[in-house]
């Protein structure tokens, strides 16, 4: 099975270059607790396709301690955000590693920055979800149209949180490695939406769907508010070769 990693993609990936189903609500007070060996937990369930690559399964699952993002197979490969100490993990079953990413404090200098401009409307004609309305942002950079959104504002916020944490480590290493990345992908939307303003989308709402010129789609399928899952879900598997950005396996 292959480990895609999402949004991610450009993430991960470029560091080691260098219908909706609606769950039901919840009462205040009337959470699920977690029970031994179990945490409560957010779930997301996305379809995200990229250009000349078939729609694949992302999955987040959210607690208060961790996020884990995968293809919703829970012994396949997975990436780990511990919550605590602001680092990444990204678990690849068949070749035995770990690739570990530690939060960084570099940024651009402000001199290099884009300037953003974030356009919105709530005068959309959709169904509301979770009884919530729904807003579209336009997202541009240097006069260039980055991404398109439809976000839901109030809408799974403790995801919506973790998934801005997880950005904000992996923009701190794309800051720091930022002279090895290739300038093919050093355009403005890449400084903007992965480095300084990682996280601007989210501020507005749980993201739905996403879509962008270059043919990259995110769109949510499901959701759950409140689920027990297995805490083995967040265990780093051992045994295995741990390395750092920019070190070989």
């Amino acid at each position: 099975m292959k480990h895609v990693i999402s949004g991610r993609a450009v993430g991960l990936a470029v560091l080691l270059a260098t219908g909706m189903t609606v769950s039901a609500a919840k009462k205040p007070g009337n959470d699920r607790v977690a029970e031994a060996g179990k945490s409560a937990a957010q779930i997301l369930m996305y379809s995200e396709q990229e250009k000349g690559i078939k729609p694949y399964p992302v999955r987040y699952i959210v607690t208060d301690l961790y996020l884990r993002s995968d293809d919703g197979i829970d012994n396949g490969d997975f990436t780990l955000l511990d919550r605590r100490n602001k680092t990444v993990y990204n678990v690849s079953r068949q070749n035995r590693t770990i690739l570990v990413v530690t939060r960084q404090n570099a940024t651009v200098a402000k001199k290099d920055r884009p300037k953003i401009r974030v356009t919105t409307n709530d005068k959309l004609n959709l169904p509301k979800i979770d009884n919530k309305h729904t807003l579209k942002l336009k997202f541009e950079a240097g006069k260039k149209v980055c991404n398109n959104y439809i976000v839901v504002p109030g809408l799974m916020n403790k995801a919506v949180a973790a998934l801005a944490e997880f950005r904000g480590v992996l923009a701190g290493q794309h800051a720091a490695n930022l002279h090895k990345t290739p300038k093919s992908l050093q355009d403005p939307c890449f400084t903007a939406f992965n480095i300084v303003n990682h996280s601007k989308h989210l501020e507005y709402g749980l993201v739905v769907r996403q879509w962008n010129s270059q043919g990259k789609q995110q769109l949510l399928v499901d959701y759950a508010k409140n689920r027990l899952v297995n805490n083995s879900l967040f265990v780093l598997p051992k045994g295995y070769k741990r390395f750092k950005v920019g070190e070989m396996p």
